[in-house]
């Protein structure tokens, strides 16, 4: 191991305050803007991807700006398995659902924007990443999956500086899979009919004349397209530094009319009032917009291009799509045109999120700080899954129209003081604080069928009685305290403790509060005397924790009240059994 000084002073984000590397006696991995600058990813989630030990990530589907699961140290839930992400204190939680009405949505996770979608990852100074429980649980009730702490960048005393980043980039399946051409297609189909007894069909008599046929994969599959533009200002002088950025990012999929836009500006400042007192803000709004495919269906684009004959042309020749088609009394076909589909259901889901915070940090002595904060998260989510009548060969498609309005807001006020003092060969650091949050979450859907026409994508524009629409309201709200404290002797022996109380909503009535206490103990070997002498050995640190975490977030489509047990009881084929509802 070559580890440099430096590395262990850099300062290292913990929750609800930072510590040195050195005195950290819990597993929390770090990685900072250099090494993610300039990735062609489309969130902060996928700049992680084979970064960090023990956090994996997975795109799920390949959509662009879709789902993407990140996952610390494996499964560790029944209810759900993502991290909670922290963005400058702000806990951000994923409101965005996916939706799947009547086939016309997209399955797999796939049909929702990545929970940091809406955050430029340019913006992003250092990433943390909370991983054992001793580190997780100052989190409490919301920390059983891990915790990715996101610092952004804030504006130096200095000169102001003008940076201007663009990027383009193309995109390309490697390989695809082998199946079989017309002439292939044929032959089986002559043994088939052979071997059945059936009379085999003249356009295939002789298999050797015909061409490749259609090709579905070429069909479905493009040449992806993106990139990245963003401007930022930062500098400061006297008492005021600031931050600003403003970015475009633009993703064509590989697949047929999947793409991504995302608009974001982002604005940090931070100001010394007075000696004893500095404040500041951010906000971040951004705005993005998401085509959405069937890549994940078990009916979908890419399965239908996979099953389909390569007999049927993507088109006819007077330009209608095609479709089934018979020969000799036989019907080659077994999926529809996945080109018409891809062109015909327009599925999107588009998202305007607000986030950020006001702080002031009190100076009460030169070892002694009391932090106020107040963080804010909007959002607006429009879903929107449309199927256009058309028709394919003779198979005729009518009109569906399903749209979703999502609205969320959730606020929450920190208070917490932080002590820090050293002396001699003795670090101790503390912190005590209290946290209240109140969160509210409304959809409204409704779908209509057999439109009037194509050209108006509208409820109103309805060729049948609309189903009626659905809709629901959802608030939760929680209180917290929580402590921690730390001591180091002589950079050698560390021990840290925390514990924290949660008092949540989604809790059941006889068990309102939760308990989460964790403790770490670490010893930096190489910095003692005995280790001077060992050449091979550059920096070795033992340490041990633990602690306790939840995860209080009520299950999807969970019944009433959400703390109703997860386990169900049922009987089958095999036996009795259960299994957990999620």
């Amino acid at each position: 191991l070559n580890v440099a000084e430096n590395s262990l002073n850099e300062v290292v984000v913990i929750g609800y305050g930072s510590a040195k590397r050195a005195d950290v006696t819990s597993s929390i991995a770090s990685i900072s803007e250099k090494d993610f600058k300039n990735l062609p990813v489309s969130g902060a989630d996928q700049a992680l991807q084979g970064k960090l030990a023990g956090v994996t990530v997975n795109s799920n589907g390949g959509q662009p700006g879709g789902g993407v699961s990140v996952r610390v140290r494996g499964f560790t839930s029944v209810n759900g398995n993502e991290p909670l992400y922290v963005v400058d204190g702000v806990p951000i939680f994923s409101s965005a659902t996916s939706f799947n009405f009547s086939g016309l949505g997209g399955g797999g996770g796939q049909s929702s924007n990545s929970i940091l979608a809406s955050l430029n990852p340019n913006d992003i100074q250092s990433i943390d990443v909370l991983k054992d429980a001793s580190a997780q649980a100052i989190y409490g009730s919301v920390a059983a999956n891990g915790v990715i702490l996101i610092t952004t960048k804030h504006g130096k005393a200095g000169e102001g500086k003008i940076s201007y980043d663009a990027y383009y980039g193309q995109q390309y399946l490697p390989r695809r899979l082998d199946i079989m051409n017309l002439q292939d297609f044929a032959k089986y189909q002559n043994e088939i009919a052979a071997e059945t007894n059936q009379t085999p069909t003249p356009e295939f008599g002789d298999p050797s004349v015909l061409g490749d046929g259609t090709n579905w994969q070429d069909a479905i599959f493009q040449t992806g397209k993106i990139q990245n533009h963003q401007l930022s200002f930062s500098g400061g002088q006297n008492k005021t530094t600031y931050y600003f950025s403003m970015n475009y990012f633009d993703q064509q999929g590989l697949l047929l009319n999947s793409k991504f836009k995302r608009y974001s500006l982002r604005a940090n400042i931070d100001h010394q009032v007075k000696t004893w007192l500095k404040a500041g803000f951010s906000i971040n709004a951004g705005r993005s917009e998401q085509r959405i495919t069937l890549a994940d269906e078990q009916d979908g684009t890419i399965t239908q291009a996979l099953l389909l004959s390569p007999v049927i042309s993507i088109r006819n020749l007077d330009g209608t799509y095609g479709g089934q088609s018979s020969f000799g009394g036989y019907t080659y076909y077994t999926q529809s045109n996945p080109v018409a589909q891809a062109d015909n259901r327009k599925n999107t889901s588009d998202i305007s999120k607000v986030y950020g915070s006001i702080y002031g940090d009190f100076k009460l002595a030169s070892f002694l700080t009391y932090r106020s904060e107040l963080n804010y998260d909007f959002q607006m989510t429009q879903n929107q899954a449309f199927q256009a009548s058309y028709a394919a060969g003779t198979a005729i498609y009518q009109s569906d129209l399903f749209k979703q309005a999502n609205n969320s807001f959730f606020w929450a006020w920190k208070n917490y003081v932080n002590f820090n003092k050293e002396f001699d060969k003795h670090n101790i650091s503390a912190t005590v604080g209290h946290e209240n949050w109140l969160s509210s979450y409304e959809y409204l859907q409704a779908e209509v069928q057999r439109l009037n026409t194509n050209g108006q994508i509208a409820i109103n524009n309805n060729g049948s009685t609309p189903i009626l629409p659905q809709g629901a309201t959802f608030k939760s709200a929680q209180e917290s305290w929580f402590a921690r404290a730390g001591y180091t002797y002589n950079n050698r022996y560390s021990l840290n403790l925390s514990f924290r109380a949660d008092a949540s909503s989604n809790f059941g009535p006889n068990n309102k509060w939760g308990y989460f206490p964790a403790a770490s103990i670490g010893w930096t070997v190489t910095n003692e005397k005995f280790a001077e002498n060992i050449k091979w050995l550059d920096y070795l640190k033992l340490r041990i924790g633990g602690g306790a975490v939840g995860n209080q977030n009520p299950p999807s489509g969970s019944p009433s009240p959400p703390y109703t047990q997860l386990i169900r009881f049922i009987s089958n084929g095999f036996g009795p059994g259960n299994f957990v509802r999620n």
